[in-house]
């Protein structure tokens, strides 16, 4: 799990969340609210295989910690953006231009490129 929160975004019953306390970020799933449609599974780039180990496990009355991951810091701001892990398995696909910077950041230095190249 490189909590990329895919699986949490595409839950229809809420049974996965997500809370970010500090540089951490934790993915929760609460078994009593899943009704087990495997969205979060099919959408899952690192095949749910933590999903895959709790899905149907009873914990009653308590969310189960699924992943928990470390948030890197942008280069250019120092907001935290994205997961350390994400960013390692995106560099490691040769998709590492401006990996390193948060969006609003990337943004701005497209549009200072773009304006050098005008100039």
């Amino acid at each position: 799990c490189v909590s990329c929160l895919a699986c949490v975004n595409n839950c229809p019953s809420q049974a996965l969340s997500v809370k970010e306390v500090g540089v951490n970020r934790y993915i929760f799933y609460t078994a009593k609210m899943c009704i087990h449609c495997g969205k979060c599974m099919k959408v899952c780039d690192d095949r749910a295989s933590a999903l895959r180990h709790v899905i149907g496990i009873g914990f009653p009355g308590r969310s189960k910690i699924l992943c928990s991951s470390k948030m890197a810091a942008c280069e250019s701001c120092k907001t935290l953006f994205a997961p350390v892990k994400q960013l390692i398995k995106l560099k490691q696909s040769n998709m590492d231009h401006d990996i390193g910077v948060c969006p609003d950041c990337r943004q701005l230095l497209h549009a200072q490129t773009q304006k050098e190249l005008l100039s």
